[in-house]
């Protein structure tokens, strides 16, 4: 199987694990929860390293329907092509756990770096048309939801952490989930300023070429108006 059609396989589900063991190393913690290594025994297949990311007890899914938000996010962004690994939010031992595929080895850690290391003016249109999918896909990206992962040829860009995703999916209304997504943007642009030199508003008119989702055009749009009404 090549890694193509490795990637478009879907992951699996509770149902199919047999066993889950997690390690008391820790490769990272955020605001939601705290990623551990692990390994992971699906059925009919061999045991393999991944990550698992046990929430905070503030920030556990309550139910199989808060739960759902992530998948749903996952799968929407999947279909939209954005750049992600296999991952699903499951139940195991009474809780709710994100599980994904590991990049790099528990010896040598996560390969993922985050984007603002490694964004530059030659890597800026790749990182646009990433965050163009995250956009078709319903979203706006956050700030750490993307990173970057080297390979022999340069490397690419990753959307790994949902959270902001499934809170997207969360809001009980479209314009609550508008000014998340306006939010968002600005704060990511505004970072890509400091670090490139690319202004917002030049980034947002890029965007404006590869985005097709009609409300985070909304979105965009509504920013490159203020910025217009800012310099009149």
């Amino acid at each position: 199987m090549t890694e193509t059609e490795r990637q478009k396989q879907p992951w699996k589900t509770e149902a199919d694990l047999e066993w889950l063991k997690r390690s008391s190393r820790t490769i990272g913690t955020g605001s939601f929860g705290i990623v551990y290594y692990a390994r992971i025994k699906f059925k009919g297949e061999k045991p393999k390293r991944v990550l698992v990311k046990e929430f905070h007890e503030h920030r556990q899914p309550e139910n199989e329907a808060d739960a759902s938000h992530y998948n749903t996010a996952i799968e929407k962004l999947h279909n939209a092509g954005v750049n992600i690994p296999k991952t699903r939010v499951i139940r195991h031992d009474g809780k709710w756990v994100q599980v994904s595929e590991l990049f790099g080895n528990a010896t040598r850690g996560s390969k993922i770096i985050p984007w603002e290391h490694e964004i530059n003016t030659e890597r800026a249109e790749a990182f646009f048309n990433h965050i163009a999918k995250i956009y078709n896909a319903g979203y706006a990206p956050s700030d750490d939801s993307i990173g970057f992962v080297p390979n022999a040829s340069g490397g690419k860009f990753i959307t790994h952490d949902f959270d902001h995703f499934a809170q997207m999916e969360w809001m009980l209304t479209n314009e609550l989930k508008l000014v998340m997504a306006k939010r968002s943007t600005h704060y990511v642009l505004s970072q890509l300023h400091i670090i490139t030199g690319i202004s917002e508003s030049e980034a947002i008119t890029r965007l404006l070429t590869k985005v097709k989702h009609p409300k985070m055009l909304e979105v965009l749009r509504e920013l490159k108006d203020e910025h217009a009404s800012k310099r009149s």
